[in-house]
């Protein structure tokens, strides 16, 4: 039985080390770093530059501290063996918890297959919740401890005993190999290693580059690795820890330019923002954000396009000497840029292109909407019958 539990030791390995990338563990490896560096924890907050603004927050100080031994922790393994450690530490964490649950049916009925079965299966139910955040993996450790024993008594109760056959034995080992394949497919295997190419590590140079200290506004989506590469020496508006709500109800406002008793640049005037790094599109759900247009209308003159790449876009309030603006109507070239770099990066979140459409079409430039859909509908992974119908009515202009 050797060799098969061996391979699904591999199988595991491959399902639960998938690269660092979540935006979550962004802040959370930050908030580590702050620890353990300044042997404190992070109250008051030291990285958004919004969070005591407005009414007191009773639960805004079990936000900042809740969870910090884990935080530290991580940032420990961090620093022991970079991005490559953290991945190991937390596959580790997860197989030890499916060994747990099968350990317990071991116990029990000293039977290898449904000893198998009981290291799979918790696998199999935790591969899609894999994530850097320590209570995740703390409850699926405890979800392990108490359904181990329930698996086994289980396990107990049925009549079979099937005997271990050799040459089951070996088919159940090829099986399981041959299983690591859907976990490489998805690119999640074995990659030991943080995932940045769609992050803005480009507009965080050129703000670097050229002392930008801020306030910067951003994304909550974006937070975390902001937090992580710039701070706490240039403080963001909002990061995945929602420490303000009324201020991430201000950022979902300001991105989406969606009106209200302020405009979203008034609302920028009001937290005293200098530098917008934004990128152009929510990309699970494809919604653009329409401040990029608002930031482009003629009257607009605050606001100038200084960066802009294939993540990301920087404005400023003040260009910083040597640097040359770009035309502000250059933010909707960059939002289809980075709506093609997006796809081609993640093949699997192809809806921008299709809000990219609704997008030109609003704007009257049915040309364009026309291209946009067609290259929604070239990237699609699912039927999409309404998209097929507005390709046809675009195509009939």
């Amino acid at each position: 039985m050797r060799p098969t539990l061996l391979a699904a030791a591999v199988l595991l390995l491959a399902c639960f080390s998938g690269p660092f990338q979540s935006d979550d563990g962004w802040w959370r490896l930050t908030t580590g770093r702050y620890i353990v560096q300044n042997h404190k924890l992070p109250v008051p907050d030291p990285f958004d530059f919004t969070t005591y603004i407005g009414a007191p927050d009773s639960a805004r100080k079990s936000k900042l501290t809740s969870w910090w031994p884990a935080h530290a922790a991580m940032y420990l393994a961090y620093a022991t063996g970079g991005f490559a450690m953290v991945v190991l530490v937390r596959a580790l964490v997860l197989m030890f918890a499916c060994a747990l649950a099968a350990y317990c049916v071991w116990r029990r009925t000293r039977n290898a297959y449904y000893t198998l079965a009981a290291l799979l299966l918790p696998a199999a139910a935790a591969y899609p919740l894999v994530r850097d955040d320590p209570a995740t993996l703390a409850w699926i450790v405890l979800a392990c401890a108490a359904g181990g024993p329930i698996l086994a008594l289980a396990a107990a109760r049925l009549p079979w005993r099937p005997a271990l056959r050799p040459r089951w034995q070996w088919i159940l080992t090829l099986v399981l190999l041959a299983a690591i394949a859907l976990p490489v497919r998805q690119q999640r295997a074995f990659r030991f290693e943080s995932w940045e190419a769609a992050r803005p590590a480009g507009a965080i140079r050129f703000l670097e580059a050229h002392q930008v200290i801020g306030p910067i506004f951003n994304t909550v989506d974006q937070g975390g690795y902001l937090m992580w590469q710039l701070g706490p020496n240039r403080r963001i508006f909002t990061d995945g820890r929602l420490l303000n709500g009324t201020v991430a109800a201000d950022a979902r406002r300001i991105a989406y330019n969606i009106p209200g008793s302020r405009t979203p640049l008034q609302l920028l005037d009001q937290y005293g923002v200098q530098a917008i790094l934004i990128a152009a599109f929510d990309y699970p759900t494809g919604s653009p954000h329409f401040l990029i247009a608002a930031l482009a209308d003629p009257a607009q003159t605050q606001w100038k396009l200084v960066y802009q790449d294939g993540q990301a876009m920087v404005y400023l309030r003040q260009v910083p000497a040597g640097v040359r603006p770009l035309a502000n109507t250059a933010g909707f070239a960059s939002m289809e840029a980075q709506c093609a770099a997006h796809i081609r990066l993640v093949p699997n979140e192809p809806l921008c292109a299709r809000e990219t459409c609704k997008m030109y079409e609003h704007l009257g430039n049915f040309d364009r909407a026309r291209f946009w859909m067609a290259y929604y509908l070239q990237h699609k992974k699912h039927p999409d019958p309404a998209a097929e119908v507005e390709y046809q009515r675009l195509t009939s202009r």
